[in-house]
């Protein structure tokens, strides 16, 4: 039989591996006050949803959706598409916080490699588990805004996400109706998954 000490001493080196082990989200300020679309972006998952229920789509099949002309900053839906929870798989190729909202903003590309096509998925503040699930499965700490993971080849993480489709209308330009203005190197589609509510 084990005697105490031996017992109070594995349990003690099980509490210190598990507490090595966890990965860390940094904390955030949002450094802007009002966000466009903010409702949209911060829906919660109906208690009544069922993952079963989530269309399968590859990020290609997103990058072909059409992009509603125009910056439409309505609260409500602009397109059917965002009337669409989607369960999307793809490769993790940048993370980060956005310092104005707090969002961990994640590319996903199609490859692990190749540098297009790529979406962005959000995870908001609002989310804090699913943070916590991304940073994880990465099995890195999530740092501070103003700073850069990049993931590339065999660096590179396969994941699946859960969310509603969103139209991030406030990136759109005439010049680039597509891929918009500023909205991440190599992604190839305003339409994000925006919230993320599970991360696989």
């Amino acid at each position: 039989m084990l005697d105490v000490k031996t017992l109070v001493f594995g349990m003690a080196l099980l509490a210190i591996s598990q507490s090595v082990g966890a990965q860390t989200v940094a904390p955030c300020s949002p450094t802007t006050p009002r966000h466009q679309r903010w409702a949209m972006k911060t829906r919660k998952e109906p208690a009544t949803f069922n993952v079963a229920d989530a269309t399968t789509l590859s990020i290609q099949d997103i990058v072909k959706w059409k992009v509603p002309k125009g910056k439409i900053l309505t609260d409500s839906t602009i397109d059917p598409h965002e009337d669409q929870i989607v369960t999307v798989t793809g490769w993790v190729r940048l993370v980060k916080i956005s310092p104005d909202d707090c969002d961990i903003h994640v590319q996903l590309g199609r490859f692990p490699d190749k540098h297009v096509p790529q979406i962005i998925v959000e995870i908001p503040a609002t989310e804090p588990a699913v943070r916590q699930a991304l940073a994880a499965k990465l099995g890195v700490d999530i740092p501070k805004p103003g700073r850069t993971l990049f993931f590339d080849g065999p660096k590179a993480v396969q994941v699946s996400v859960i969310g509603p489709a969103f139209d991030d209308s406030s990136h759109w330009t005439s010049k680039h109706p597509k891929t918009g203005n500023k909205h991440g190197s190599g992604v190839s589609t305003l339409w994000e998954i925006h919230p993320v509510w599970d991360v696989k």
